[in-house]
């Protein structure tokens, strides 16, 4: 794979994540209950704070610069403790302000990822019928599609169920 086809994967990826999220209720989107207590803002926050974390380590490895450390303090190095960090950063704001982030979060990746030089080392990796992106600045490994991968791989299902129980609650809410 070449940057010019990893950059239209990823522009596609991006595209359905946007039509994905138009997709789902507007009136349920802070409502608890996606993934345990958290709402479909709160995930999506979850995956915009990772994602910060990987632009900013990928531009600073593409400047030449040292990678910088994690935005959550250092002594968190259990993911839970760290997505708890997150979840509390971020639970304040709004779903206005949840989505432009994440928005602004995924065009750097995009950005960054077009200003890369052609002859950047790309690998994909196929595990349990899935595709993975790797991009190597240096020595260090960076996977430029990993909100999607993320979300497809851990948050997905729970989305899904989240849809069809409300699907089905409303169902029988209106006596279908």
């Amino acid at each position: 794979m070449n940057k010019a086809e990893l950059l239209e994967h990823l522009e596609g990826r991006y595209e359905e994540w946007r039509s994905f999220l138009d997709q789902l209720p507007a009136d349920g989107m802070e409502e608890p209950g996606v993934n345990g207590e958290w709402s479909m803002k709160n995930v999506i926050a979850h995956l915009t704070g990772w994602n910060h974390h990987l632009v900013e380590r990928l531009r600073a490895a593409l400047a030449g610069e040292p990678l910088p450390a994690s935005p959550w303090p250092s002594e968190l190095v259990e993911e839970d403790d760290t997505n708890a960090w997150i979840h509390e950063a971020h639970k304040d704001q709004s779903l206005a302000q949840v989505r432009d982030e994440t928005d602004r979060s995924l065009r750097e990746v995009l950005s960054l990822v077009a200003g890369m030089s052609t002859d950047i080392r790309i690998e994909v990796l196929h595990n349990r019928g899935l595709d993975f992106h790797l991009i190597w600045v240096g020595e260090e490994r960076f996977v430029p599609g990993e909100f999607f991968d993320h979300f497809r791989d851990d948050h997905q299902p729970d989305v899904e169920e989240w849809l069809s129980l409300r699907a089905a609650s409303s169902g029988a809410r209106n006596g279908k």
